[in-house]
């Protein structure tokens, strides 16, 4: 089955650890992830504003996008990520492994 075995699981597993992976390199082009987001953006920003039109809102979310695009996407290890999920798949594939009502007892009684 596809559960917890798709392409959105092996995205979840990828970006997060690339962002990660970009705040912590030290190249040039790094450093706008350790900027300050702008002053009062929550003046226009957020769902609450959503509905304005704001050139402000505009170049916001083209930064984040520039963000993504430049140091996030050339970061994602496909690879490590298809091993966690696939990892995942099969921790969960083995069957709870029995405990017998007595299990304590029992290492008590060989003494």
């Amino acid at each position: 089955t596809g559960q917890k075995n798709t392409w959105g699981d092996l995205l979840l597993k990828a970006i997060p650890r690339a962002i990660e992976t970009a705040c912590r390199d030290d190249q040039p082009e790094c450093l706008m992830l350790r900027q300050s987001l702008p002053r009062e953006y929550h003046k226009f920003m957020g769902v609450m504003h959503s509905d304005k039109d704001d050139e402000r809102r505009l170049e916001f979310t083209n930064h984040v996008l520039k963000i993504v695009q430049n140091l996030v996407l050339e970061r994602i290890d496909v690879d490590l990520a298809a091993d966690q999920v696939y990892s995942g798949f099969l921790y969960d594939r083995h069957r709870p492994r029995k405990v017998l009502e007595n299990d304590s007892d029992s290492s008590s009684d060989s003494d």
